[in-house]
């Protein structure tokens, strides 16, 4: 990924991690709660949404997960679908797992 900035910045890029900005809504709390073993937990009946533009979006990662009430819209399509490997050294190889028939199908 090209950020448009010349510097990492940990939070954005390695999440979660200590935040170096103000947190909007309920993601202090949530980023204080839901962290376990490194990995951020997100509620039942939420979701975590990021941004197209990591430099510029301020998404869950700054302002908290959302209720599916709070999501408008409906997909289009599948971009992208491919079985995880059960071990994470084998994720280089995501492509060999790739659902390839289901690439750019209207979701049912």
């Amino acid at each position: 990924m090209k950020h448009a900035t010349d510097y990492e910045e940990s939070f954005r890029d390695n999440f979660p991690s200590t935040p170096n900005t103000h947190l909007l809504g309920k993601a202090e709390q949530q980023l204080q709660t839901q962290v376990r073993g490194g990995e951020f937990i997100v509620p039942a009946g939420d979701f975590f949404a990021l941004g197209d533009n990591p430099d510029l979006s301020l998404d869950s990662r700054y302002e908290g997960t959302y209720p599916l009430q709070a999501i408008i819209g409906q997909p289009v399509f599948l971009y992208f679908s491919a079985e995880p490997p059960a071990d994470r050294e084998q994720m280089r190889i995501v492509l060999s797992h790739t659902r390839w028939n289901r690439i750019f199908l209207a979701p049912r």
